[in-house]
C-alpha cells in the first residue's frame, strides 16, 4: 500500500493523551487517524457526535441574529456567554 504524509497541528497535550490511549489500544496514532478518516468518508460525515456547546441550539440562534445584525448595519458590541452550561 502507498502512503502520503500528511502534517497536522496538535496540541502536544492531546498529541500525548492520544497517543498513551491508541497505545493502550493496540495501535499507533497514524493507524487510529486512518480508521477516522475512512470511517467520515464512509459516512460522508463526522462519525461521531459532536457534544460542544458552541454548536447548541441557542448559540446557533445568537449567531445568525448578530450576523443579521452585521449585515444590515444595526450591529451593537454586548457581552455574550458562547456555551451554555
Amino acid at each position: 500500500m502507498q502512503v502520503a504524509n500528511a502534517n497536522i497541528e496538535v496540541d502536544p497535550l492531546v498529541k500525548s493523551q492520544a497517543q498513551e490511549l491508541f497505545e493502550r489500544l493496540g495501535m499507533n496514532l497514524s493507524t487510529a487517524v486512518n480508521i477516522f478518516l475512512r470511517q467520515a468518508i464512509r459516512e460522508q460525515a463526522i462519525p461521531f457526535h459532536i457534544n460542544d456547546g458552541f454548536y447548541s441550539a441557542s448559540n446557533m440562534e445568537y449567531l445568525k441574529r448578530i450576523t443579521e445584525e452585521i449585515d444590515s448595519g444595526q450591529a451593537k458590541l454586548e457581552k455574550h456567554e458562547l456555551i451554555d452550561r
